[in-house]
Order: C-alpha cells, then structure tokens, then sequence
C-alpha cells in the first residue's frame, strides 16, 4: 500500500497507481480511505461513481454479514441506483432488503432480474429468499426457474481466470473490477 501510495503521489493522472492504491485499501477495509483516494483521483466521473459503488456494495456485504442491517439498506439504495443491471449488486440489495423484512421487494427485485438476465447468482438469491415462503408460493417460484439454468462463469479481463463467484477481486492475479460474466 505505501509503495502504491508513493507511485500515485508520483504521477497523480496515472489511474492504474490509483487503482492500486484503492484496491488495496478496498482490501483491508479501509472504506473511508478508498473514498478519499477516490474523490481526489483524476478518473472520470463515470468510473467514480461505478468504483465507489462497488466501494459500497463490498462494504454493504460485510456490514449485512455483521447484522447492520439498516446501515446496509441505505448503502444498497445507493448502490443498486448506479448498478442497476449488475447481478451481484441486484442480489446484495435483495440480500438488504429480506434482512430488513422486505420480502416481497426482495422478491420484485430479483424476479424481474431474472427475467431481463438470468444467471446463477440470482436464481441462489431466489431460492435463498423463498425458504420463507409458504410451501405452495415457494414451490410456484421456484418452479419459474426450473429449466431456466443458465451456465457462465466470471472471467478476469486481466488475466482470463474463471471463477464461479463474483468479487471485487480476481482469485488468480488480485486485479481490481475487472471480473465480467461469460
């Protein structure tokens, strides 16, 4: 991190030193940090706003795994406006939504996500949304996704590694964002 610090102090315009240096900090759940680096970087506005809602999706997933489920809500919200068609940012804002007992947006979410791109990722959503259904709603839920499997992986833009589940990070070379579904 100080390295990477050293080398966007160097050469500020240089976006791939500040991506290092907010991936990095992304990595040690350095959110407040990553933000700074963010805001003060000479990137485009449009990839600001889409790496500062990753910043947030990845930072929403952990506070949802520690039960701040509120805290989560209100990053998802955020989140979902600027990803609007990213499976992973769909299935973490209906992941929000369910903790925060709002089934039923939850399920209105993932549904018509389904429906315009499915994928594997959502289909999980769904089902883990429908364990508290009643059994004969479960059942006509679930039988909507029956035949509808859809096979991908993600891919590192990078480095061309496959891996099932998304994240922030490529498993193979670390690179930042640069997973894409094939």
């Amino acid at each position: 991190l100080h390295l990477a610090q050293k080398a966007q102090a160097i050469n500020p315009k240089d976006s791939a030193s500040t991506l290092a240096v907010i991936s990095l900090e992304v990595r040690l759940s350095r959110w407040h940090e990553a933000l700074h680096h963010l805001q003060n970087s000479k990137l485009p506005r449009s990839e600001k706003k889409r790496i500062q809602a990753l910043i947030q999706l990845a930072r929403g997933e952990l506070l949802l795994a520690e039960g701040h489920d509120e805290q989560s809500l209100a990053l998802a919200r955020n989140v979902i406006s600027v990803l609007p068609n990213f499976a992973p940012a769909i299935v973490f804002v209906a992941r929000a939504y369910s903790e925060n007992d709002r089934q039923r947006k939850a399920m209105a979410l993932l549904t018509k996500a389904w429906k315009n791109s499915p994928s594997p990722l959502i289909a999980d959503a769904l089902r883990e949304i429908t364990l508290h259904e009643l059994p004969e709603r479960k059942e006509k839920l679930l039988s909507a996704l029956i035949g509808n499997t859809v096979n991908g992986t993600w891919q590192c833009k990078t480095c061309n590694h496959n891996q099932k589940i998304w994240d922030l990070h490529c498993d193979s070379c670390h690179d930042f964002d640069s997973l894409e579904w094939k």
